[in-house]
């Protein structure tokens, strides 16, 4: 099992994900604006503020924060599984 993540309210935390094994995770420019569209929708329902991010290929990063130690593990897990499903629909 994965250690606790440290939640300080208020403060910033660095997000970074990456694809399986290391997969590409984008294929075109419309996979990157599904993927930010959906991302903003998710962030947006928690309250979760977005400060900064950058797509890579196989991977992405961002800089958050969250009012409370719950609303970032919901927001991404919304996120995850409405941009997984469509990735996996479309390829």
């Amino acid at each position: 099992m994965a250690p606790r993540r440290m939640f300080l309210p208020g403060l910033s935390h660095h997000v970074c994900h990456r694809g399986n094994d290391r997969t590409e995770i984008f294929q075109d420019d419309g996979d990157r604006t599904v993927f930010l569209v959906l991302l903003g929708r998710a962030l947006r329902r928690g309250d979760v503020k977005m400060h900064g991010y950058s797509l890579m290929g196989n991977h992405y990063h961002a800089l958050v924060t969250a009012p409370d130690e719950g609303a970032l593990p919901l927001a991404m897990q919304r996120f995850g599984r409405g941009y997984v499903r469509y990735f996996n629909e479309r390829y």
